[in-house]
């Protein structure tokens, strides 16, 4: 049986309802949101390590799926230091 996307029509491999297309598009619109959302946040930062982790969570939307810091394990490096630094700010 056929199926396809729910978004643009084109035929997709059976199990997913959405084409790698569609999808990525998606995904380019939440991280561009997401990324906004933080350049305000940073402009309402009231201390220097609020400051920090905001760049931190920027720097850890930068990293684009399967791309070679991906692979690597930054990202989760990245994660860890953004929960210690948010657990010692309170």
């Amino acid at each position: 049986m056929t199926e396809y996307c729910v978004c643009c029509g084109r035929e997709i491999p059976e199990g997913r309802q959405v084409c790698p297309i569609c999808e990525r598009k998606a995904d380019g619109q939440k991280r561009n949101e997401t990324e906004m959302g933080l350049i305000i946040a940073e402009e309402n930062a009231k201390s220097q390590r609020e400051k920090d982790i905001i760049h931190l969570k920027q720097m850890a939307l930068s990293i684009k799926p399967y791309s070679r810091w991906w692979r690597y394990g930054y990202l989760g490096s990245l994660r860890r230091a953004i929960k210690v630094m948010e657990d010692t700010a309170e």
